[in-house]
């Protein structure tokens, strides 16, 4: 995908109630990848613990974050994590912050109930958008698609099941310009175990 400069918030789930710590989670896009933006995840964790975020917990080195925090507003915290990475290590990622329940909602939907989740875990993308998509080129996106490809569609969330590649997919990299919205994507393997960080303590 490409690494716009760009900061986006999935539509966040109904507010909870005022003090709760509730739970988060924030993809930065673009860092740590072949060796550029560098951004080591032990520090970053430091970092976000000092500005005020709660059980703060990283999964591998791709710039996946849990956290808690009784902020409702995901872009709140958008500015405050972008703030706090700017500050302390001099770059400034595309940041998708949204509620744990958002996380929880794309696992649920999940819309190809034949694929073997374990097998498929590095194969099934989740693409979370930074709102919905207004004007989709969905002509232009059938073409891309190869023939052993699956892709789905909902309001701020898609799926993508790439057997032969994410890295192969031509879909994968123009999505945000078939879309016409910013997006980020994991795969199943990483949004279940960031499922299972928030789920800690629930």
């Amino acid at each position: 995908m490409p690494d716009e400069n760009q900061q986006g918030a999935v539509t966040p789930a109904p507010a909870h109630s005022a003090g709760e710590q509730a739970a988060w989670i924030a993809l930065l896009r673009g860092i740590n990848v072949r060796g550029t933006r560098n951004l080591p995840m032990a520090a970053l964790a430091q970092v976000l613990a000092a500005s005020g975020l709660t059980s703060v917990k990283t999964y591998i080195q791709t710039g996946n974050i849990v956290f808690r925090h009784p902020e409702s507003d995901a872009s709140g915290l958008t500015a405050l994590v972008t703030r706090a990475i700017r500050d302390h290590f001099g770059v400034e990622p595309a940041i998708f912050v949204f509620r744990h329940s958002v996380l929880r909602r794309a696992i649920h939907g999940m819309p190809f109930a034949d694929l073997d989740h374990q097998d498929s875990g590095a194969t099934l993308h989740i693409f979370f958008l930074d709102g919905a998509p207004q004007s989709a080129d969905l002509s232009r996106l059938k073409r891309l698609l190869a023939p052993d490809e699956r892709f789905h569609l909902g309001e701020d969330i898609a799926y993508l099941h790439a057997p032969s590649g994410f890295g192969r997919s031509r879909i994968a990299g123009a999505l945000e310009s078939v879309l016409g919205v910013n997006a980020t994507a994991r795969n199943w393997r990483t949004i279940t175990a960031l499922d299972a960080l928030a789920s800690v303590d629930e």
